[in-house]
């Protein structure tokens, strides 16, 4: 018993030292791409330094601190090559997941920063620029930005209040696509920069019933996800998950997708308001409204029989 448990920590030990060894070779790698790409500008270099960055985020998500920093570079990378959108996403999924990172506050900077002046997301941007002055007061980079918001400037809150009252553009109730498309991201950009704010969770959820609304079927369930996975203690994290199986179920058609999301929120929340619509809505799965009928006659003449 003594040898076949050394045997297991030296195989152990050995495994260990052969993870440890790829990953210092892919650090190698990084560092050595990114000196060749500081000395000749190329594409292909940039593409392939990208690819590494992510690699290394995808291979090693525990090492938060690493992560933060490469995908920053890799937003970076991006950024220099014109495609800003791409550097903005990146940076969002750095701030997302890795917001204990000391490269948060930088992070925030440069995302504000493309919004602004690339993207021209003004609105976005001083969301951005705002979710700074509350979250690091303390970072000197971001001065020069902070100190040019307008001191009458209303809480983002109350901001987010407003761009939502611009959701109807006509007395007939139609929606203003780009409004509801401008609200969704600064919300977004509220909860990636302060996080911990109390109306953070709130107005994800608001902003997935928005993305909803307007067909964004998929920007709803990354929203949905987004406070089931980050805000478990926040009221609504039981609907979120619902939302996204009902998401899944009636506006994508996914059924296959969306009975394991029922199975889930049934396991987790038997008790729950919603828990019974779950349970009708999971039986009728892939059924047609003809077999939906037809099933709920059947009960309720049975029931008349007893």
């Amino acid at each position: 018993m003594n040898r076949i448990f050394a045997l297991f920590l030296i195989s152990a030990a050995l495994l260990a030292q052969s993870c440890q060894s790829d990953k210092q070779k892919l650090q190698q790698e990084i560092a050595q791409m990114e000196t060749q790409l500081e000395a000749a500008s190329s594409t292909e270099l940039a593409n392939n330094l990208i690819d590494k960055y992510l690699a290394y985020v995808a291979a090693y998500p525990e090492d938060a601190d690493t992560d933060a920093r490469f995908l920053y570079r890799a937003a970076g990378v991006n950024y220099r090559q014109g495609r800003y959108q791409m550097a903005a996403d990146l940076l969002e999924q750095a701030l997302k997941d890795y917001y204990a990172s000391e490269n948060t506050p930088a992070s925030a900077l440069l995302l504000g920063t493309i919004l602004k002046e690339n993207l021209k997301k003004t609105e976005a941007a001083t969301t951005v620029f705002q979710s700074i002055k509350q979250a690091f007061p303390g970072f000197e980079e971001a001065k020069t930005e902070t100190d040019q918001l307008d001191p009458s400037l209303p809480a983002i809150s109350q901001r987010m209040g407003a761009l939502l009252q611009q959701l109807s553009s006509d007395s007939l109730g139609r929606v203003n696509f780009q409004a509801a498309n401008d609200y969704i991201l600064n919300c977004e950009m509220l909860a990636v920069v302060q996080p911990n704010a109390e109306e953070s969770p709130q107005l994800l959820y608001k902003a997935g019933e928005v993305a909803g609304s307007i067909g964004a079927y998929e920007k709803a369930i990354d929203l949905f996800d987004w406070i089931y996975n980050k805000y478990p203690g926040y009221e609504k994290a039981p609907l979120a998950l619902f939302m996204k199986a009902f998401t899944l179920d009636n506006n994508m058609k996914n059924i296959d997708a969306a009975r394991p999301v029922y199975e889930e929120f049934l396991a987790k929340y038997p008790d729950n308001d919603f828990a019974r619509d779950a349970k009708i809505l999971l039986e009728n799965l892939g059924k047609s409204d003809e077999e939906i009928f037809n099933s709920f006659t059947k009960g309720a003449q049975e029931g008349e029989t007893e």
